[in-house]
């Protein structure tokens, strides 16, 4: 994560580790963080897809009790 980025960067600055350790470190992080961000994303769409899903349903349902209770007055 940003958090692990951050880390690698303070440590490079307080200790005696070499450019090749830092880049190695720093692109590990940004290509863990990238993989967070796209399942963030992923989950996203998939939580966007269920609302819409339910938001349907309801409506659905809605408009089925809304026809039955107009048939039950003019019964």
């Amino acid at each position: 994560m940003i958090e692990n980025i951050a880390i690698i960067i303070i440590l490079s600055k307080s200790s005696t580790m070499n450019l090749q350790d830092f880049e190695a470190q720093y692109r590990e992080a940004m290509a863990e963080t990238l993989n967070e961000l796209q399942t963030a994303v992923l989950l996203l769409a998939q939580v966007q897809d269920k609302i819409s899903n339910i938001g349907s349903s309801v409506q659905n349902l809605s408009e089925r009790v809304e026809e039955f209770i107009a048939n039950q007055k003019a019964e």
